[in-house]
């Protein structure tokens, strides 16, 4: 009788730690991965920069009015920042995708980890439904 208690006791206890214990500590996990991709790719401070000169590159105006070098400057600096904004988006792109993945990938290992105990009785049942 004793032991029947305990195994009672073992099951418990394993449903107990899989549905609450290990689960906080997959969503843990899984928070910190996207926290890292949004981070690694600098998605927010992309953001912020994104009409930037690239690596601020930015040539200044001399003194005086001169229309030429007045529009060599200005068609420099709007290039400069053209070109800073199209590297930015698409690291902000590939940023997003990865972010997007982890999410994705994520989710599906967490829904396969609450649905594992159900899958191994569901499984155990029909191989021993199989063997008679």
């Amino acid at each position: 009788m004793a032991i029947a208690s305990a195994k009672k006791f073992i099951l418990w206890g394993f449903f107990a730690w899989h549905y609450t214990t290990a689960s906080r500590q997959i969503l843990l996990v899984w928070s910190n991965y996207l926290r890292f991709y949004w981070e690694y790719f600098s998605v927010p401070l992309l953001i912020k920069t994104l009409l930037s000169p690239w690596h601020n590159q930015a040539e200044t105006y001399s003194r005086g009015f001169d229309l030429k070098e007045y529009s060599t400057v200005f068609l420099g600096n709007l290039i400069s920042r053209f070109l800073g904004a199209i590297v930015r988006t698409v690291v902000i792109i590939i940023g997003l995708l990865f972010s997007l993945a982890a999410l994705l990938a994520g989710s599906f290992v967490f829904v396969l980890w609450l649905l594992w105990p159900l899958l191994f009785i569901f499984g155990a049942a029909i191989g021993v439904y199989l063997i008679i």
